[in-house]
């Protein structure tokens, strides 16, 4: 039977758990209760094997094997526990599911992947190396994903961590159904295509303002890459910045075309479609340097604290920087459209190409403006870390914005072969594009050496 909508949204505020499909009766298992024991396992694994991990620790893990037909799947409870899994060169068709995965010291990620490909991962636990409660002091990542193909992230919950993900010239990536919250920055690609961010929940970032970091949610740039990315869809997530820190939602730019070193550089064939973004950062939704951008029935709405004013106030800790009006903006790019958005401020660029329709603007100028946009909602809106439930148009009510009952993890596909057959079609679809070319150090090298990922 159907869920009514009063039961979809009492679902999306519930949480994002959702238990996974039994496994294979028939299916070999591999019990292991240590890291010697997982290691001969991984070494013996046949394809369809599922090696089941008892509750410990099992330090880090370096997989390089591919199963030629069929995947092998490590699943176990919450309390078994990997430090830095690897995925190494070569590594294909291998699925985790169920077990925490954690970070280490000096910024290492909890899980990379690295030239490997068909990688799932579901319902994993991704946790910092320290235990600072506020990700202060933390260095720890959670994923990094280079040179990769069809990799599927979902349903999982990615926490106390400095970075959530660093995703770079890689096919075919689905990050689909996550809970990020409690992380001082969000997702980051480069030179990705054939990408699907869905239905995630993203929330409570503490970035550290006084030694210069800003958050963004999701982000795309190119700097020092051969390409942008392309074929992007960015839907259904939401992006809770209601409280005091500011962070950016969706930020996409194309630094090198710009600058006209690679002018092939831009970010081409972006859909961003019913999003939720409710915060104080100016870039709501912006994206620059895109060929083929669609923007539609998203809602970029202020918090309270986007009235403070970029001068203040701001806290000599760190812990709070004055906010902005959020805005959904479009600067260069081109072809596609702005379409039934719900925004405190649209801007358009006069070089960007681009069709405007059916949007409501509000242009709130003290937070009291920012309560009700346009009437659409059932109550007023207030600061803090809101519930889905709080987005919900008032009754009857038909027109702009994103519909929450499309929007966070309880809106997500679950069925792991069917994610994976998506993203190795994303992967198949976008196999001209320059992924994998290697130009001069970057930022980002840099960033993958501390990680320790080649």
């Amino acid at each position: 039977m159907r869920a009514s909508r009063r039961q979809m949204i009492g679902l999306l505020v519930a949480g994002f758990a959702v238990p996974l499909a039994p496994l294979p009766a028939a299916a070999p298992v591999a019990a292991v209760a240590d890291r010697a024991a997982l290691l001969r396992a991984i070494a013996g694994a046949e394809p369809g094997t599922i090696i089941r991990l008892a509750p410990g620790d099992y330090g880090s893990i370096a997989i390089d094997r591919a199963m030629a037909q069929g995947e092998v799947r490590i699943t176990g409870p919450r309390t078994a526990r990997i430090t830095q899994l690897q995925f190494q060169p070569g590594a294909d068709n291998w699925l985790v599911s169920g077990i925490t995965l954690a970070g280490a010291p000096s910024r290492g990620a909890a899980l990379s992947i690295t030239a490997a490909r068909r990688i799932g991962i579901s319902d994993v636990e991704f946790v910092g190396h320290g235990n600072d409660p506020g990700v202060r002091n933390e260095e720890a990542y959670g994923l990094a994903i280079r040179n990769a193909e069809a990799v599927v992230i979902s349903g999982s919950r990615f926490h106390q961590l400095r970075l959530t993900a660093i995703l770079d010239s890689s096919r075919g990536v689905i990050f689909s159904g996550n809970v990020v919250e409690t992380v001082r920055e969000g997702l980051n690609f480069s030179n990705c295509h054939g990408v699907a961010i869905r239905h995630n929940l993203m929330r409570r970032f503490r970035p550290r303002y006084d030694t210069g970091e800003h958050a963004d949610f999701i982000q795309f740039w190119t700097r020092n890459r051969p390409s942008g990315s392309s074929r992007v869809e960015v839907t259904g997530n939401y992006l809770a910045g209601g409280g005091a820190q500011p962070a950016q939602g969706l930020f996409v730019r194309a630094e090198d075309f710009e600058r006209g070193t690679a002018p092939e550089g831009f970010h081409r064939d972006f859909a961003v479609r019913h999003n939720i973004y409710h915060g104080s950062a100016r870039s709501g939704i912006s994206l620059s340097d895109v060929r083929g951008a669609v923007v539609e029935q998203n809602s970029v709405l202020a918090s309270p604290n986007a009235f403070v004013g970029i001068k203040g106030p701001k806290d000599p800790s760190g812990e709070t920087a004055g906010g902005l009006v959020p805005a959904i903006v479009l600067r260069n790019s081109t072809s596609g459209g702005v379409r039934g958005n719900v925004t405190a401020l649209l801007i358009l660029a006069k070089e960007s190409a681009v069709s405007e329709a059916g949007n409501l603007v509000y242009k709130p100028r003290q937070p009291g403006d920012a309560g009700n946009p346009g009437g659409l909602l059932r109550q007023p809106l207030d600061g803090g870390d809101l519930p889905l439930e709080r987005f919900v148009s008032a009754k009857g009510r038909k027109g702009p914005g994103a519909d929450p009952a499309q929007v966070g993890p309880a809106a997500a596909v679950r069925d792991m072969a069917a994610l994976m057959k998506e993203a190795e079609a994303l992967a198949a679809a976008t196999a001209a594009e320059p992924a994998g070319v290697k130009m001069q150090p970057s930022r980002l090298d840099r960033l993958r050496q501390r990680l320790g990922i080649g």
